[in-house]
């Protein structure tokens, strides 16, 4: 029976002289901080622009572990003793690559604390976090090896060190090189595929991609091989008695070659973004002639965006779904006769920078996809990740194979105009693969209406007379299609001091009345509001950030999964023939309008600043659906504004109201299946969950825990530690 008791005690002695060591525990600290401050600091965390999504936190790793890796395998005290040790070379190596693995793994589950805060102000995708602490596992060993291997070389830890972390710093980084130097289509290929940051790509989304694991794998054995043999060279061992070692490495390289060709892609992600689902199976079985996918990629997008293989990897799983489908990747760089093509279809190539040691210049690339199917065509015209291209496929697919496309009848019901005032809402929807078009409120309303079908939306409601009322209410009635108010009676000078006014259809509300939804005299006011930049001055020179309770943050719920703004909204009440649809947080209160005043309502941002102190707070209902489903209505117009939505979204945008937009249309068009897909797709990112002095006190708490409690916890542990040693020591002397 082979005796493994050497073996454990070598592992635990390198373990215990790391551990009893306080150089461990400063660089484990100084690793959680750089890594952490990174993504808070530099990544603008709380720069009012934050996103949940740690794919940026977990890109940083691998640069911090340049220095921190090096050092945490520079050779140890007991290191002296090693050639004592009644062991193999090869288990010797093993070991104490292991040991330095396993500290670098107890450092990342440090990392943890940084998701377990970032989930109080968003949401976190469990997969996002676990899949990358499974990779570090895996990164941790390699890293380790190769220093291994270098410090094998070098008598001079200092030396050591700084010629590992150089090349750790190549490995890390060779996917840039083809960014800033030229170089040919197979070099950019080797260098990305020797990048350890590159691999990590995938696991930092929550997918566990056999190809990044095997490439960890194999270089690990490489490096772990190469140390040995340098070990025994060291001793005194001929290079030619390592014949033994061929046959081995032709087989973990004819392995590790294969792995490319034959892998597999698990997504752990929640929303399983990276998948295929079982509706699109579905809607591919309906196929009756062969679907033909060209994608047209630059081989130079790749360079710059590791997502891109994303896409091609999705759909190469999308063409196993149905064997119908087959799936061509051109380069159209090279072939002009593709390119050419391309701009017949009306799609051109996007621009990006590319700099180099000795210029800047921009190239053209191009990342579009074309569907073919009994001689029809549908494009996807640009598309860099695989995140939303599911229902993007599936959406041009239904037209090819069904002919379905959703459409929406927009009506203007006021002064405003779909080309300026909501300017948004038609580009957007097109992008989505749904028909738009405006019945104009002239004398031929009703005659158009009776000639149409499919869900109609009404911006607004002053402008509509007693027989548009008619016309849409005999719209519903003959089942023709469901209709959809964004309306209520108090408008605002959004263009002007945002001052309140009153004024309301009665013809509309009677309408509103029939189906059970009354507006009650009031704004609703939450506590979960916008945050927005006020400039005190002309020159913008004093800026303030203000919390507004008047524009409402409606909270994730069953019909809007990520929420979104509603300005000036008139909460409602319902009777028995209507269903609540969109309502506001348990925070929300209720101001009353002022009707024997000039100024219905205070809205001056810098004056309007009350929290409801004394006020009844409950969920407020702002959207309301009739038991028929014939009818919604939205108490609120101005959620699809453009100049509204600027001012909500600040410099990165939120989008959420365009993303309920399409989701509630994909439903009103019977495609709950799209709709779903949709959803799934749009996943909410921004740090929505806590707002104002909430917002602030989590901060100052997750701040403290990382940069104060972090080093004073592995204080803490290292002092334990070697008062644990003196008292097991003390023990062993008493036995004695």
């Amino acid at each position: 029976m082979k005796n493994n008791r050497p073996a454990k005690a070598f592992f635990l002695q390198y373990l215990k002289s790391s551990l009893g060591s306080p150089l461990f525990y400063l660089l484990s600290g100084a690793f959680v901080l750089a890594v952490s401050g990174l993504f808070i600091f530099k990544g603008g965390f709380f720069s009012g622009n934050g996103s949940v999504e740690l794919v940026n936190f977990w890109a940083n790793v691998p640069y911090v572990s340049i220095l921190f890796v090096p050092a945490l395998c520079a050779k140890k005290s007991c290191s002296l003793y090693d050639h004592f040790v009644p062991l193999k070379t090869g288990a010797r190596v093993f070991h104490e690559i292991l040991c330095n693995g396993c500290l670098f793994f107890a450092a990342s589950i440090l990392l943890l604390i940084v998701p377990f805060f970032v989930s109080f102000f968003g949401d976190v995708d469990a997969a996002s976090v676990f899949v990358p602490l499974v990779f570090l596992l895996f990164y941790g060993l390699l890293c380790a090896s190769l220093c291994r291997f270098v410090y094998s070389f070098t008598k001079n830890t200092a030396a050591g060190f700084a010629l590992s972390a150089v090349i750790l710093a190549a490995f890390n980084s060779a996917h840039l090189f083809t960014v800033y130097f030229s170089t040919e289509s197979f070099l950019t290929l080797v260098f990305k595929n020797l990048s350890f940051a590159w691999h990590f790509d995938a696991a930092s989304k929550g997918i566990f991609d056999t190809r990044d694991f095997a490439f960890l794998l194999f270089f690990t054995v490489v490096f772990i091989a190469a140390s040995v043999m340098v070990s025994e060279v060291q001793k005194g061992k001929k290079a030619s008695s390592f014949k033994v070692f061929i046959l081995p490495s032709l087989i973990v390289l004819l392995l590790f070659m294969n792995s490319f060709r034959y892998y597999r892609r698990l997504d752990f992600s929640k929303t399983k973004s990276f998948s295929v689902t079982q509706s699109t199976k579905e809607l591919l079985s309906a196929l009756k002639s062969p679907l033909k996918i060209t994608y047209y990629l630059s081989p130079a997008l790749k360079n710059y965006y590791p997502q891109v293989r994303d896409v091609k990897d999705y759909l190469d799983e999308y063409c196993l779904a149905n064997n119908k489908i087959s799936l061509d990747v051109i380069n159209p760089d090279k072939d002009e006769k593709a390119s050419s093509s391309l701009t017949s279809y009306g799609i051109y190539p996007q621009s990006f920078r590319n700099v180099n040691k000795s210029s800047t210049e921009y190239i053209s690339v191009y990342s579009s996809i074309i569907l073919e199917y009994e001689g029809k065509l549908m494009a996807i015209p640009f598309i860099l990740s695989s995140e939303t291209l599911e229902y993007l496929l599936d959406s041009n697919i239904l037209v090819l194979i069904k002919e379905t496309v959703p459409c929406v009848h927009f009506v203007c019901g006021e002064n405003e105009t779909l080309e300026g005032d909501y300017s948004y809402v038609r580009p957007w929807l097109e992008n989505q693969n749904i028909q738009t078009d405006e019945i104009v409120l002239d004398a031929n309303f009703d005659n158009v209406l009776l000639g149409l079908e499919g869900p109609v939306f009404v911006l607004g409601g002053k402008n509509l007379s007693r027989s548009n009322i008619d016309a849409l209410s005999k719209y519903m009635a003959d089942g023709k299609g469901k209709v959809t108010f964004a309306y209520s009676p108090v408008s605002a000078s959004i263009a002007g001091d945002w001052s309140l006014s009153y004024e309301n259809n009665y013809n509309l509300e009677a309408l509103l009345s029939d189906y059970g939804m009354h507006f009650i005299s009031g704004v609703a006011k939450d506590i979960s509001c916008v945050r927005i930049l006020m400039y005190s001055d002309d020159q913008g020179e004093m800026q303030q950030s203000i919390n507004y309770p008047l524009w409402v943050n409606l909270p994730p719920q069953e019909n809007a999964v990520h929420g979104m703004n509603f300005f000036w909204t008139v909460p409602l009440e319902l009777s028995e023939k209507a269903d609540p649809f969109l309502v506001t947080t348990s925070a929300s209160w209720v101001e009353n309008l002022d009707f024997d005043s000039d100024i219905l309502m205070d809205t001056n941002p810098f004056t309007a600043t009350d929290m409801g102190s004394g006020k009844q707070r409950q969920n407020n209902i702002v959207a309301a659906k009739s038991r028929d489903q014939k009818l919604t209505l939205i108490s609120n117009r101005y959620f699809l504004n453009s100049l509204m939505n600027g001012y909500a979204g600040g410099e990165e945008g939120d989008y959420r109201s365009f993303e309920w937009l399409t989701y509630h249309l994909l439903c009103q068009n019977g495609l709950q299946d799209l709709a779903n897909l949709q959803q799934k797709t749009s996943v909410n990112k921004t740090l929505y969950k806590l707002k104002g002095e909430d917002f602030n006190r989590m901060k100052n708490i997750m701040l403290a825990f990382i940069f104060a409690l972090i080093p004073l916890l592995l204080a803490a542990v290292y002092v334990s530690f070697k008062l644990y040693s003196r008292f097991s020591r003390s023990q062993a002397l008493k036995r004695l």
